[in-house]
């Protein structure tokens, strides 16, 4: 699964978002986030989400929907995500220990410019014959428990709001993963190469709804041995910048 990444901190009782305090951030709709609690001055700090005010402290009930918690804030690898639905209402950020260390959560219809990009850039992938001589049409964004290798997966997609002279416009970064199960490293990095030259500098090659390609690059490629010694990964990394058209 696709999410976007939201680092939390906590700094004299409130909490910091991407390294800054703010009291009201903006999500999409039809994305999902994920909060990572796993600085330790998140310890105590349990991040919640409520329709009310400071929720719990407030008057108001946690707001589950979509919403799951996993391992304990501060600790190593623990964060809440939230997959935000077509009709999600504004929303609050606090701490289920402590009142007034939250913000408001503004949430918006459209503006969904990552989203858009994957589906433009897997249709993009999945047309290209170096690629599916490589991994047929196996290019997904959370593949089944049964998975034929070798594969391609979407990873994170970060995207930036970039609004300027009255232009819509997003910078997001996003990693495309190539998974091979040959004891060398040759078929992953013919898979990184081949997405590489799909999409570096192939603006026009992806087609988006309501929205323009106005840059896309590869950053970098770096191909390593799978964790549990069962092949090689490739890692790709991109960015592209985009505007409502």
């Amino acid at each position: 699964m696709s999410y976007i990444s939201k680092t939390v901190t906590v700094v004299a009782g409130l909490y910091y978002i991407d390294g800054s305090r703010q009291t009201a951030i903006t999500l999409n709709k039809g994305q999902t986030y994920r909060f990572d609690q796993s600085d330790a001055s998140n310890q105590l700090h349990p991040l919640r989400f409520s329709t009310a005010a400071d929720g719990t402290h407030g008057g108001g009930s946690e707001y589950t929907t979509g919403v799951t918690v996993v391992g304990t804030a501060g600790s190593t690898g623990a964060y809440v995500q939230i997959a935000l639905a077509s009709d999600a209402p504004t929303l609050y950020i606090y701490c289920s220990n402590h009142s007034g260390m939250g913000l408001t959560v503004n949430v918006q219809s459209g503006g969904s410019f990552a989203l858009e990009l994957q589906k433009g850039v897997r249709a993009a992938l999945v047309a290209d014959s170096n690629i599916t001589a490589l991994v047929s049409t196996r290019v997904y964004d959370e593949p089944p428990q049964d998975v034929t290798y070798p594969f391609v997966r979407f990873g994170d997609l970060q995207p930036r709001s970039m609004d300027t002279d009255g232009t819509t416009g997003a910078e997001v970064t996003f990693n495309v993963e190539a998974y091979s199960q040959t004891t060398g490293r040759v078929e992953a990095t013919q898979i990184a190469e081949a997405v590489r030259n799909a999409l570096h500098r192939s603006e026009t090659s992806v087609t988006l709804s309501g929205i323009n390609v106005i840059e896309l690059r590869c950053e970098t490629y770096v191909v390593d041995r799978d964790r549990e010694g069962r092949g090689h990964n490739g890692n790709i990394i991109f960015s592209a910048i985009l505007e409502t058209a």
